[in-house]
């Protein structure tokens, strides 16, 4: 009964406090009065070592092998170096006690070792949760394994009801969000500890978390529901659903959950790494004009943070470039020459590199030009002159000259005018008059016609 005694003490001690010795006093007849120790010595792997201590002098009583309990004690430790966000979802519920929320805090503790944890690294949060969650901390509120910890055994207990599905949109809402730490491009991982079953519905937002690219772990302690667990967790389930009987045992679950955890961030990395040098495709061009067109393509895989739509005049010229967000897949270039054309290439852009390049080219039109001009009213030293109107211009320009002479007089016009009045003109001569409609300093194709002056 005493060895009993001692082991099931030694278990529960070995699984938080590996690689110290724990003291115990025995008082049996056949055992003089003193001190047992049980001692892990860490040179000694497997061994347990019942000693007892009197006058100075150690005496070994018994040695037995005990594996399980050393598989346990020397916890996994996550060696990848593929980092990931991870938040853990804590049932804060009456349900649980405060007694059982300290082996809780005891397990989490257990699970923040495993990972290497810093800014650049894997970074976890934490929300608790009962009739409303709340954030613990954010992802990036620590930047060290020793800060999360030191938070984990700080954390409260908070108490009420269970309310999973509740609790499931608000990690969806607020947790996995870049202004709460969390990253693109970077595995998400998801882990919910609970004792009991919900009394919302929790498959609409677990489904939600698992379609954003979030693994899903289910954690269930004591009276919590197995079918429950599994409509919530990733699969397969025998990797993602645990559930144990009672919360002194739950550290037996911390090396095939942290294993698990390890190996998922892993294949997630990678995943997304294949995914990240994927270009978009089709390339289209629609609503060309003389001086725009709209760029369109199909998505790029993964986790695009922007495109980058480059482009230049095929007879040469400066590239220049146009940025869109990762969620957008087209983009009007604007201020472009007319009848002219552009070779065009889309980069998807993420994280740290962009993919190769979609390519393609299309050529814009010619600048609409004046329709019509007439010349009316001519007297011996003037001319009117009317042109029809030409949307988008920012102005007109109208030359005119005597068609014996080499020379033309320049006359400028704003936009909306689109009548003058030519003075200072020679008597009996005829005259040229042309008309351009203007785009900034780009003109039109021109409009010409003639008028004699009266004697």
């Amino acid at each position: 009964q005493i060895m009993h005694q001692c082991y099931y003490q030694s278990w529960l001690l070995i699984q938080f406090f590996p690689s110290v010795t724990f003291s115990f006093t025995v008082r049996r007849s056949k055992f003089p009065t003193g001190p047992l120790n049980l001692h892990l010595d860490p040179q000694r792997k497997r061994t347990l070592s019942f000693m007892q201590r009197r006058n100075g002098s150690t005496t070994v009583l018994i040695s037995l092998i005990f594996f399980f309990l050393f598989v346990l004690a020397d916890l996994f430790v996550c060696h990848t170096a593929a980092i990931a966000d991870i938040v853990i979802l804590v049932d804060g519920s009456w349900s649980i006690g405060r007694i059982n929320f300290k082996l809780v805090r005891m397990f989490l503790e257990n699970l923040v070792n495993a990972f290497d944890i810093g800014i650049d690294k894997t970074r976890i949060g934490l929300a608790q949760y009962s009739g409303d969650p709340r954030i613990e901390w954010h992802l990036n509120t620590y930047s060290t394994k020793e800060a999360v910890i030191d938070a984990v055994k700080n954390l409260p207990y908070k108490g009420g009801n269970t309310l999973t599905g509740l609790a499931l949109n608000f990690v969806s809402d607020y947790c996995f969000k870049p202004e709460s730490g969390s990253r693109v491009g970077v595995p998400k991982i998801g882990i919910l500890i609970t004792d009991g079953k919900s009394q919302d519905d929790v498959v609409p937002p677990a489904e939600s978390l698992r379609k954003a690219g979030v693994e899903l772990f289910a954690i269930g302690v004591k009276n919590a529901d197995e079918n429950e667990l599994r409509s919530i967790a990733s699969e397969p389930h025998h990797t993602h659903v645990y559930n144990v009987a009672d919360f002194n045992i739950m550290s037996s679950i911390v090396e095939g959950l942290t294993k698990t955890v390890c190996e998922q961030v892993e294949l997630q990395d990678k995943d997304i790494k294949q995914k990240k040098m994927e270009m978009p495709l089709n390339l289209e061009t629609s609503e060309v004009t003389a001086q725009s067109f709209r760029v369109s393509w199909s998505p790029a895989a993964g986790n695009v943070e922007m495109y980058r739509v480059v482009y230049h005049p095929a007879q040469g010229g400066e590239p220049q470039e146009a940025v869109v967000a990762g969620s957008e897949t087209s983009v009007v270039l604007q201020h472009l020459s007319s009848l002219t054309e552009y070779q065009l290439a889309v980069f998807a852009v993420y994280t740290d590199e962009a993919s190769e390049a979609l390519r393609g080219s299309e050529t814009t039109l010619a600048l609409p030009s004046v329709a019509s001009l007439r010349l009316f009213d001519a007297t011996h030293s003037t001319v009117k002159a009317r042109w029809s109107h030409v949307d988008g211009v920012s102005g007109y320009m109208l030359l005119y000259a005597p068609i014996t002479d080499d020379g033309d007089l320049n006359n400028e016009v704003a936009d909306g005018v689109t009548e003058v009045e030519l003075v200072g003109l020679t008597p009996d001569t005829e005259y040229s008059v042309t008309v351009y409609a203007m785009y900034g300093e780009e003109a039109s194709d021109p409009k010409t016609n003639r008028e004699t002056t009266c004697e």
